[in-house]
């Protein structure tokens, strides 16, 4: 016989002493551990300096989160004059300078010199390490 019990939330088996479990008993129960995979994903990529990077996931997300490793979010210069950021987000409806979210990934970018709002995005900058967590 088959497991004599479910769990509760994704009616996984449950067996007891007196079952006798069957492979295609495992079988399900990985399909539906597969089908509830994580709802996000957690990485890194190095920056190569290209003004823009598409990060590929198996997910459209919905939203995510992307920085510089080891630094600051954002660094003001003392003079005033601009901010470099290291930090960006954001949803399908918007987000910060310096990311895209689209469908299957995100896209990643830098100004090559300051824009005009002072804000100096750079989420792509040679030879340093960006981490992400993105959600479905």
């Amino acid at each position: 016989m088959s497991s004599s019990g479910k769990t509760a939330n994704k009616a996984l088996n449950q067996w007891q002493d007196t079952d006798r479990p069957k492979i295609s008993d495992f079988n399900a129960d990985n399909q539906i551990l597969d089908q509830n995979a994580l709802p996000y994903s957690v990485g890194s990529y190095p920056g190569d300096g290209a003004a823009s990077k598409s990060i590929t996931l198996d997910f459209t997300p919905s939203f995510a989160l992307v920085f510089q490793s080891g630094t600051f979010g954002y660094i003001f210069t003392f003079s005033g004059e601009y901010t470099k950021g290291y930090l960006a987000m954001g949803t399908q409806a918007g987000a910060t300078p310096g990311l895209t979210l689209n469908a299957g990934g995100f896209t990643v970018s830098q100004a090559s010199s300051v824009p005009s709002n002072g804000m100096h995005y750079r989420m792509n900058e040679s030879g340093k390490t960006y981490s992400y967590i993105a959600f479905k």
